[in-house]
């Protein structure tokens, strides 16, 4: 009986610790600071592209929610993963301080963001920064793009890690249908010469319902003038 009694007191000791621990696990997963990370088609393999001035492609949302607290200072990491292959910002990099209120939200656009996809910035894993500085694409793939948001000086996280997935390819370029290529339109009065492509990207998990075109006109002139060399240096008519 003795025995039994020890047991059943072990028991309760032991299940009376598990709970304990569970709970200051859950407690410690409650960060002061929600990240949310928001990424609109289409998604592109550069990474350039989600620096870009006026990109809409990524936004991030962060709101401290411990409104006892009037001010914390912080920075951010960046993580972009794939399969063998992983970015993430440098420990050692320190950008401008992001203030957050206690209640009031945070919100950045691809402008605040850029600085974090500076290679410069950035520790590669199966991929090197010099393929990305010369231009490079990432490889086609499922990836998530997360950010977390750390104590500026300690570098301690306090937020969750908020990611968003996409999968990432490169489309084909379209067919251009008219004008054949050399063909020499005919003047006339009024001018009109249409101008018509195929796409090929409308079997895109991603881009089949987001991509727009954009179209320029320049004048080639001298008439044997490389055409890919006027349209990279001649003003758009």
């Amino acid at each position: 009986m003795k025995i039994l009694f020890k047991y059943i007191l072990l028991s309760a000791a032991l299940l009376l610790t598990m709970a304990l621990l569970a709970s200051l696990t859950a407690r410690s997963q409650r960060f002061p600071v929600q990240a949310t990370v928001q990424l609109s088609p289409p998604y592109s393999l550069y990474l350039a592209d989600y620096a870009a001035p006026g990109s809409q492609r990524l936004g991030l949302n962060v709101l401290l929610r411990d409104l006892a607290r009037p001010e914390l200072q912080t920075r951010l990491r960046l993580r972009i993963e794939s399969q063998g292959l992983s970015i993430t910002t440098r420990a050692d990099y320190r950008p401008q301080p992001l203030f957050l209120q206690g209640g009031v939200p945070l919100i950045l656009t691809s402008d605040d963001l850029a600085p974090y996809f500076n290679p410069e910035h950035l520790d590669f894993q199966g991929i090197t920064k010099q393929q990305i500085q010369k231009g490079g694409a990432l490889p086609e793939g499922l990836y998530r793009i997360c950010f977390e948001v750390l104590e500026y000086n300690s570098g301690i996280a306090v937020s969750n890690l908020g990611c968003a997935t996409a999968w990432l390819v490169l489309n084909d370029p379209p067919l251009i249908n008219l004008p054949a290529n050399g063909d020499k339109p005919r003047v006339q009065e009024p001018q009109n010469i249409l101008f018509q492509w195929t796409p090929r990207h409308t079997g895109s998990p991603n881009a089949a319902f987001a991509t727009e075109y954009d179209f320029q006109l320049v004048e080639l002139w001298p008439e044997n003038r490389d055409p890919n060399n006027a349209i990279q240096s001649m003003p758009p008519i």
